[in-house]
């Protein structure tokens, strides 16, 4: 088709539309579902979509009209400045309602019968699919690869931060920070997505260039804080889902705001300049809203995605007729069809797709036509196809199993299944494929064939049929995603399905920063993945779907690490509950845990276990880790090599109910190693039936009762519980396990060994026997004080508690 024939189906279209949906929102007056609740002043006009009683009265500025719908009754008491009442074109009803006027009130006119207007709607935005939660305090701090960020707060002296766009959790600044949004000199939106913002007093959300910010649910502006660009609202287009912006005294805004479902109100000298459109709206004593021209619509961009140029296809033809659009500053209203001047259908809803059924033999020019929601339009370039009438008809063929959308989790077992026929001939074959990749085949009704071992990842699936006159028609493409399933296990080897070269994509897994999957070096059979060394690290991820919530997960894998001088210095492992990191310098190093407090914060601290580094801070010999979560008490454990070495360390996020994750990050500059990594819900160490964390073996022979957790209960009654008797090699069904009179408690929290005899010992020097001291009631680690008397064969001690 010619860009003239483009441009008349164009022509045609808009002279089918409204003037209101071709027009835009009008730069001057705010668009309110129900009655403002004015007490400021406001520079512009303000359109009131229902039929309500409204009030303006104090001294409330209105310097444009008051637009409301039907005809109220207008009536005017004390001594308002005010224009008079006009009637519009629009609907006479609704009536009955009253708009009053009083006190010093200012406005220009009432306008009555205006017919009201649709709010713009506003979708909640997708969540993220970062993990990390990042606090910044000091200047010059990164937040690391945004890609893999979900939440990130600003405080102290981390000043303003560059955002690039994306999709976040929650962002929060406090006390002068901020963040920076958008792109200097760009003519194209950038698109931001946040599950919440919190901007604290002083706080600044600066915009440099043109942005689109979707936020979910209602926030703040706190005192004196700033949003947008001075002298460019348009630059901000601020969307609010399922709520509103309250903007705080000397706050100030500069953007096209939409909270349809929310209130705005501005309080105590703030203000807003540019345009609203919400539910409600508040200007209250001393604050401005003052209505700027919004950004012209930017028409949207489409494309027809199906068919491919130059196809054929046989008469009488079914042609799926596909299109890709999208809008950068709002969304797709629809998509029509067009062959040539003739519509052929539309689709309001994305894919946006139409069946042309019936199609006859000849030459035909296709094109798609894309309507965003402020009426503009595009119309694609021209898609040639052919229709010929052959000797043979093709085959028809469907995949009708599994149905498009479905859920597996690997190592997958799916059965295709496909309904073929030959309106002239027979099928002799269907072929079953991923992508380009054929996984089955059968060769008789009825047409179906098992695809084994899936690997996690998505697949696009068709069917090819084959006629007898070697005629070959495919189906329409069916999407499915297999999940990694649990227990999941990776050694990294060949047999798996492991090359070498870049991780990502490999089983699953996230080779973010070019981890690679390497046979130089491993730990168990020939190839492990090595992540370099780098800043930002890289870093070796792999998600998996929630499990069942309260479960107990073990994670467990083989490492060759390196030391930090820190918690954050090192190469450092992370699951959605627990972080691991190695410190040390010298030739010794140990492994550090984060004691989580439950809601992102907390702080590192020594487990224990010390190991061998070499001069550069790698460890000597590789290391297995075990953690093992209990996402019910929100707590995990940590072994090193098989031994316990922290327990009941508090989750970073007490919100996480499943594991979902994990994440080996990288040393800044030297390469680390990982191997044999194994997630699931037994105890890979030992049998560990009720998953408390306590070998089995070891409950039996101390009189515990392996299925049931029991690891904070003390049997003994000596003050200690069963996991403390554990890790100190201490009897769980014996007070006094050395016999020396002194229960396992007593000794172990005085530092004494309670599993060698030692009564006669004095662990202070004071004369006094520790067995003493413990029947005496006085604290064997502090010696007592002798009297100042000279008394012969007499020596008397005071307690020295």
């Amino acid at each position: 088709m010619s860009k003239n024939g483009i441009a008349a189906i164009t022509l045609a279209m808009l002279a089918g539309a409204s003037p209101r949906a071709l027009g835009a929102q009008a730069g001057d007056a705010a668009w309110v579902r129900h009655a403002p609740a004015i007490h400021g002043r406001i520079e512009g006009s303000v359109q009131v979509m229902q039929a309500e009683d409204l009030a303006l009265g104090g001294n409330a500025v209105v310097t444009g009209d008051l637009l409301v719908p039907g005809s109220p009754a207008v009536r005017v008491n004390g001594h308002p400045s005010y224009g008079g009442t006009i009637d519009g074109p629009g609907a006479v009803v609704p009536a009955g309602h009253d708009v009053v006027l009083g006190g010093r009130c200012s406005l220009r006119h009432v306008v009555r019968r205006t017919d009201p207007q649709r709010l713009p709607t506003v979708d909640p935005p997708p969540g993220p699919g970062g993990r990390r939660c990042v606090v910044l305090r000091r200047r010059g701090e990164t937040a690391g690869d945004f890609a893999t960020l979900r939440d990130l707060t600003l405080e102290g002296e981390a000043g303003s931060i560059a955002v690039p766009a994306g999709t976040y959790g929650v962002f929060t600044a406090r006390g002068g920070t901020g963040f920076i949004l958008g792109v200097a000199g760009a003519t194209t939106p950038a698109v931001y997505n946040f599950q919440g913002l919190a901007l604290g007093h002083g706080s600044i959300l600066d915009v440099v260039g043109p942005v689109v910010v979707t936020v979910d649910g209602s926030f703040a502006l706190e005192r004196s804080s700033t949003m947008g660009a001075a002298g460019h609202p348009e630059w901000l287009r601020l969307r609010v889902s399922g709520g509103g912006l309250t903007v705080e005294g000397e706050s100030r805004v500069h953007a096209h705001l939409e909270a349809p479902a929310g209130t705005v109100a501005l309080n105590g000298h703030s203000q807003l300049v540019g345009t609203v459109a919400a539910d409600r709206l508040v200007v209250n004593g001393n604050s401005l809203l003052r209505l700027a021209a919004a950004a012209p619509n930017q028409p949207p961009a489409v494309a027809v995605t199906a068919p491919v140029a130059g196809a054929t296809f046989y008469a009488p033809a079914s042609i799926p007729l596909a299109a890709a659009a999208s809008d950068a500053d709002g969304a797709i209203a629809m998509v029509e069809f067009y062959e040539g001047t003739t519509k052929i259908g539309e689709d309001a809803t994305a894919p946006f797709e139409v069946l042309w059924t019936g199609v006859p033999a000849g030459r035909y020019a296709l094109t798609a036509v894309a309507t965003d929601n402020a009426g503009a339009m595009t119309a694609s370039e021209p898609v040639d196809v052919t229709v010929g009438t052959p000797l043979n008809r093709p085959p028809t063929v469907a995949l009708i199993s599994p149905p498009d959308g479905s859920a597996f989790t690997s190592p997958a077992a799916i059965r295709l299944e496909a309904a073929a026929d030959d309106p002239d001939g027979t099928v002799v074959k269907v072929e079953f494929f991923s992508g380009a990749t054929r996984v089955g085949e059968a060769l008789a009704a009825p047409f179906g064939c098992d695809w084994l071992n899936v690997a996690p990842g998505g697949y696009g699936l068709t069917a090819r049929a084959t006629d007898n006159a070697g005629a070959a028609s495919t189906s329409a493409p069916v999407s499915i995603s297999v999940a990694t399933g649990m227990p999941f296990a990776s050694d990294f080897e060949k047999s798996e399905g492991y090359a070498p070269g870049p991780l990502e994509g490999q089983g699953g897994w996230v080779g973010n920063g070019a981890a690679l999957v390497t046979d130089a070096d491993a730990q168990h059979g020939e190839q492990s993945v090595l992540v370099p060394g780098q800043v930002p690290p890289a870093q070796a991820a792999h998600d998996f779907p929630d499990s069942a919530a309260g479960a107990v997960t073990f994670v467990d894998w083989q490492a060759l690490p390196a030391a930090g001088t820190d918690g954050e210095g090192g190469v450092c492992y992370a699951t959605d509950a627990a972080r691991v990191s190695l410190v040390g310098a010298s030739e010794t190093a140990s492994f550090w845990v984060f004691e989580g407090d439950g809601s992102g914060g907390g702080a590192w601290k020594a487990a224990g276990g010390l190991i061998g580094i070499d001069a550069e801070g790698r460890a000597s010999d590789w290391h297995r880790l075990t953690v093992r979560a209990d996402y019910a008490a929100k707590t995990w454990d940590l072994y090193l090599d098989g031994m316990m070495v922290a327990a009941d360390v508090g989750f970073l996020d007490d919100s996480r109910a499943a594991f979902s994750g994990f994440a080996a990050s990288g040393h800044p500059t030297l390469p680390t190693l990982l191997d044999n990594f194994l997630a699931g819900f037994d105890n890979p160490l030992f049998a560990d039936t009720d998953k408390d964390g306590l070998p089995d073996a070891w409950e039996l022979a101390n009189g515990l009762d392996p299925t049931v957790n029991d690891r904070r209960a003390d049997r003994d009654g000596d003050g200690l519980d069963n996991l403390r008797e554990y890790r100190l090699g201490t009897r769980a069904d014996r007070a006094d396990t050395d016999g020396d009179g002194m229960p396992d408690g007593w000794e172990a929290g005085y530092g004494l060994n309670a599993g060698v005899g030692d009564a006669a010992g004095d662990l202070d020097g004071d004369g006094v026997t520790n067995l003493q001291e413990y029947r005496l009631g006085r604290n064997p680690a502090k010696g007592a004080v002798p009297d100042a008397g000279q008394a012969v064969n007499l020596r008397v001690y005071l307690p020295a508690f």
